[in-house]
């Protein structure tokens, strides 16, 4: 995994490759964007998750954080991530 920040993100695993974009939404703050990323993705490992799922479920925490001062007032809970991911579209090119 190697986040872009707002140039998304390139994940691996396996011989599986994605390039994934930002969803769009305003910005205040990105500190912790990556941090808020990474616990994102832990969650789509622990549920055994595809890639593309982790992946987009990752990017929607991830985005979640910047919507707010600071590292964590804006970061959505696992159920607000799961309605966003399911409302809204991530650009995403894989192998």
């Amino acid at each position: 995994m190697i986040t872009l920040g707002r140039h998304g993100v390139l994940a691996r695993r396996g011989e599986e490759v994605l390039q994934a974009g930002t969803f769009k939404i305003d910005s205040v703050d990105e500190s912790g964007s990556g941090d808020a990323f990474a616990a994102g993705f832990v969650v789509g490992l622990l549920r055994n998750w595809t890639l593309e799922e982790s992946v987009r479920f990752a990017s929607a925490v991830g985005a979640s954080c910047t919507t707010a001062l600071g590292c964590h007032a804006g970061v959505f809970t696992f159920q607000e991530a799961a309605t966003f991911v399911a409302g809204h579209q991530l650009e995403m090119v894989g192998s």
